[in-house]
């Protein structure tokens, strides 16, 4: 009972302490969940164009993105994957991301510049991601992550130790006073919404803390680290995109080309990501690693060829964001990505009644101080 009562205040206050920051993280998912749909239709110009004639050189169309952006480096690129797409180029500093640029493959026209400070969905992914906190943000968001963590198994083991019947459990009552309502949606809730936010968490964790995390999983599955990424030893060169695009297809003509990922310090390589016919995620857990002065390729990582644990690392991704199982999945996401708000409300309702009730004088209630009265109800 002692154990029980000290998960119990654990769970109260890291709940109100941490609930309106996770409130603010599941909500912004849930939006991100359909970035791409939402951006297309709010800002077509950037991201749609009339396929007219040829695709210019990724050359020519990175030498024109360059120059609307002379004081940036370029770091990745995002290659269209149809023909009625414009080209993403984006750009940062110190190994930083700041801006994207869109120019269109046919006329080479630039068509808009965002930055997190001007757009509205690249400010969304800041806060998601960083908590608008470049520095630090990713790792308190670690720690946001891991308080949820703690909330979930504390959450379980009180659902786990209820007097209340398991109809009760599994399912909230509507027909009642609203502190029986917000207790059964609070319970139910977080029963059928802990798996999903155990995932959320523990892959926010691998955001967060790559490496930790990253050996863990490895441990667990008893799997070898993959090797570490090829560093490039070459004199420098200068390999244009269209010759690492056009090898890279070569070697996987069955791929369907993503990102170009360009290195962000001398001995990195370029690496292209790709999706293969059969992958369950569309982002291109693939790579081919190149070096960006010779053209050679390094080596060639398939996901369906890695380990277990590598394979497990490379999901957390489309884990995360529901890349995965079209529009179905993605509906699921977003719904779930209220579930902390739903948490939240429910549990504070239900904290600030009890707290009511313990600060009137004996005797004004008859009413038990304690949620024995939920669990009585919901028996009978």
């Amino acid at each position: 009972m002692k154990l029980v009562s000290t998960w119990r205040t654990l769970h109260r206050y890291v709940g109100i302490a941490a609930g309106a920051v996770l409130c603010v993280l599941g909500l912004s998912g849930s939006v991100l969940v359909f970035r791409p749909e939402l951006e297309r239709r709010m800002r077509p110009n950037l991201f749609t164009v009339p396929a007219v004639g040829t695709p210019a050189a990724l050359t020519d169309l990175q030498a024109a993105a360059a120059a609307a952006v002379p004081s940036l480096e370029l770091y990745r690129v995002r290659v269209p994957r149809d023909a009625g797409s414009s080209c993403e180029f984006i750009f940062g500093t110190h190994g930083r991301l700041t801006t994207r640029l869109y120019i269109d493959p046919y006329s080479r026209r630039v068509l808009g510049i965002r930055t997190a400070g001007s757009d509205f969905f690249l400010w969304l992914q800041s806060l998601h991601f960083d908590l608008l906190t470049a520095e630090s943000g990713r790792q308190i968001n670690g720690v946001f992550a891991m308080t949820l963590v703690v909330l979930c198994l504390s959450g379980l083991l009180l659902w786990l130790r209820s007097t209340a019947s398991w109809t009760a459990r599994v399912w909230p009552r509507w027909g009642v006073r609203s502190v029986r309502r917000h207790w059964g949606l609070h319970i139910t809730a977080g029963f059928w919404g802990s798996p999903f936010l155990l995932l959320m968490s523990t892959t926010a964790l691998y955001f967060a803390f790559h490496e930790p995390v990253a050996r863990i999983v490895y441990a667990l599955t008893l799997s070898a680290a993959p090797a570490s990424v090829p560093q490039v030893q070459s004199p420098p060169g200068a390999v244009s995109l269209d010759a690492l695009l056009q090898q890279a297809r070569s070697l996987e003509p069955t791929g369907e080309f993503t990102l170009i990922r360009l290195p962000r310090s001398p001995d990195q390589p370029a690496t292209l990501n790709y999706v293969l016919p059969g992958d369950w995620s569309d982002l291109g857990a693939n790579g081919i690693h190149f070096d960006p002065n010779s053209g050679a390729a390094l080596r060639i990582d398939r996901m369906r060829d890695m380990q277990l644990g590598a394979r497990i690392v490379s999901a957390f991704v489309p884990l995360h964001f529901g890349t995965f199982g079209r529009t179905p999945a993605r509906v699921l996401w977003a719904l779930f990505g209220a579930l902390p708000s739903v948490l939240f409300t429910t549990g504070l309702a239900i904290w600030s009644r009890r707290t009511t009730r313990r600060s009137r004088p004996e005797g004004t209630s008859s009413e038990q101080s304690r949620f024995e009265f939920v669990t009585k109800d919901s028996r009978s």
